[in-house]
């Protein structure tokens, strides 16, 4: 278990200092849970994706955030509840973790936000080949984090 995990440090302190990032213990900091719910989120998504490919498209969405959020979690740190805190997530686990891994989750970010928000009816237009790509993205990245999660300790 690491002390605080190498890469990524000076941002953590930072989003700490600045009130980005609140520190839990105890059972607030046990990530487990989410990774389940992130679990649930992928195989809705599966289920969902040819009658509803924008929803499936949100899902996966959310698979790739709790699997981020899960990651913080066990390092006993959570996004404070204000605008921009999904950003927050997942650019503090893509500086932590690598943009190679995580980074396509950013985009994925902003494109549930375009299908939550959209100026226009072609803005919601998801395809299942994108939502069977974004799935099989966050799935990766759940697996990822079913690995990377034990050797996880406490932010200090």
């Amino acid at each position: 278990m690491t002390a605080a995990w190498g890469t990524g440090q000076q941002v953590i302190r930072r989003r700490l200092d600045t009130g980005e990032l609140d520190r839990v213990s105890g059972s607030a900091a046990d990530g487990e849970f989410l990774l389940t719910e992130a679990r649930h989120r992928c195989a809705s998504a599966r289920t969902i994706r040819q009658s509803d490919p924008t929803g499936a498209y949100v899902m996966a969405y959310e698979c790739g955030r709790h699997t981020a959020t899960a990651l913080l979690t066990q390092q006993g740190l959570r996004a404070k509840e204000q605008h921009g805190h999904h950003a927050v997530v997942i650019e503090s686990v893509i500086e932590q973790f690598g943009p190679e891994r995580f980074g396509q989750l950013s985009g994925m970010r902003r494109r549930r936000h375009t299908l939550e928000y959209p100026r226009n009816s072609s803005e919601t237009a998801v395809t299942v080949e994108e939502v069977d790509e974004a799935i099989d993205y966050v799935e990766g990245l759940l697996e990822a984090a079913e690995m990377l999660l034990p050797k996880l300790g406490l932010w200090s």
